[in-house]
C-alpha cells in the first residue's frame, strides 16, 4: 500500500515536472482573484455572480 502510494505521488510530480504548468498558474490565479474580491466585498451577491 504504501509503496504504490509513493510511486502514485512521484508520478504525478513528474507530469506535473514536464508539462508546463501555465495554465495551473492561470487557475490558481484566477481562483485567488476570486477569493480576494470575496474578501474584500464579503457580499453574497458576489459569490453568486461566479456561481
Amino acid at each position: 500500500m504504501p509503496k504504490s502510494s509513493r510511486n502514485l505521488r512521484i508520478r504525478i510530480d513528474g507530469e506535473f515536472r514536464v508539462r508546463p504548468p501555465r495554465r495551473t498558474f492561470l487557475v490558481v490565479g484566477l481562483i485567488a482573484v476570486v477569493v480576494t474580491i470575496v474578501l474584500v466585498t464579503g457580499d453574497n451577491a458576489t459569490v453568486q455572480l461566479f456561481l
